[in-house]
């Protein structure tokens, strides 16, 4: 089987990019597959060494700054390719944003869509006095390019992927039945060989990042407004107020720089803030481990693989009903869902119910493992997906 994928960045510095590294490694590994070509804007050096294959290739088509100019330059690239990618069974769009408008008639075309914000923009033309003319405009000129791609994309797949059934039924929602009948459901996977509760102890992992090992460590990923950092922030600083932060020793480990608008508000808190702006992959599994705690208050999540990996490490976390992974994993008894992540005294509650929790220390980490392996695997993953592709070459 001869795989083309387009996408925009292989990297790990986010979601998306970073289940499309881990796929074509997974894909890679497989049997069945014998090429894999992968045409991307973006190629960091960590993505570049763990794709080192002999069935893959990787081909940087270049990067250009404006959403409109960056299509209309990433498909004159596709054209001029057009002739070598015709040996490939299988096109594979595993980012919306890198649709190929060459003929792809001759080629069953798969696309995955990770969320739907974009379509969310229309929301914002209600603010216009509180955002500003120019602020309003700057988001259509950045969403409604994406969001005519993803229509467009729905239209011209032959099988629609999602993570999860909430971005189902959001897709229903926003398109009606289009392409309904051709979207499934295959949820996003984590490596159980990398993320276990076995690797270390949380007190040696606290002393790796130099942490006190005393601490209660809530860990957030990602400084995105999307990843409601803002309402963790304001319920720290609820907690604060009340004199438990200090007492409690309690700290927030943060994956990603905090923006500057959040650093004069919350300048109380600073103390109990440790930023690390990236971690390398290798160390990853270490930070869950330890953590006490993930919070993950997210306004909008596609799937959230941060709370599978975490829960692999033997982590409980704190998510929001937004969360889709959460709503899939909250049998295992470590995942608190919160329903009003903006309400600072609500979030409040939750972090501190989770950092007293003592069954937790108790629960059988092993199981959940297990269950979390055996369910949400790559391996599981890319099986899944090999299955899709042999459907529709036959």
């Amino acid at each position: 089987m001869k795989l083309c994928f387009f996408g925009i960045g292989l990297t790990h510095k986010g979601g998306v990019e970073n289940y499309s590294v881990n796929l074509v490694k997974h894909l890679a590994q497989s049997d069945d597959v014998d090429e894999i070509l992968v045409l991307c804007d973006d190629i960091d050096e960590e993505a570049r060494a763990s794709l080192k294959h002999e069935k893959i290739d990787l081909m940087r088509i270049g990067h250009v700054k404006g959403d409109l100019i960056r299509i209309i330059f990433r498909n004159l690239r596709y054209n001029n390719l057009a002739k070598e990618l015709k040996k490939f069974q299988i096109f594979h769009v595993l980012d919306y944003r890198a649709l190929p408008f060459i003929n792809t008639r001759t080629h069953p075309l798969v696309v995955t869509i990770h969320n739907i914000m974009k379509h969310e923009f229309l929301m914002q033309l209600k603010a216009i006095r509180p955002l500003g003319i120019s602020k309003v405009l700057q988001n259509i000129d950045h969403y409604a390019p994406q969001a005519f791609l993803e229509f467009l994309s729905m239209m011209k797949a032959d099988k629609i992927l999602v993570n999860s059934l909430v971005i189902a039924e959001k897709l229903r929602r926003l398109y009606g039945h289009i392409g309904i009948d051709k979207t499934q459901i295959i949820p996003a996977g984590f490596d159980p060989l990398r993320f276990n509760p076995y690797f270390m102890k949380k007190s040696d992992a606290k002393r790796f990042l130099k942490l006190d090992s005393s601490a209660k460590v809530l860990l957030h990923i990602g400084a995105w407004e999307r990843k409601g950092l803002v309402y963790l922030l304001n319920a720290l600083n609820y907690i604060q107020k009340t004199g438990q932060l200090d007492q409690s020793n309690i700290l927030l480990l943060m994956l990603g720089k905090m923006d500057k608008k959040y650093r004069q508000p919350f300048s109380n808190i600073e103390k109990h803030v440790v930023e690390l702006p990236y971690v390398k992959q290798d160390a990853l599994p270490i930070v869950y481990r330890a953590a006490d705690a993930l919070i993950m208050p997210s306004t909008s999540e596609g799937w959230g693989m941060a709370l599978v990996e975490a829960l692999a490490c033997g982590t409980p976390v704190v998510a929001s009903s937004h969360v889709p992974s959460a709503l899939a994993t909250e049998g295992t008894g470590a995942v608190y869902i919160e329903q009003e992540i903006q309400n600072a005294s609500q979030l409040a509650h939750s972090i501190l119910e989770v950092l007293t929790d003592n069954s937790l220390e108790d629960k059988e980490w092993n199981k959940i493992f297990d269950f979390l392996s055996q369910n949400y695997s790559w391996e599981n993953y890319s099986s899944s997906l090999l299955r899709v592709y042999r459907g529709l070459i036959n």
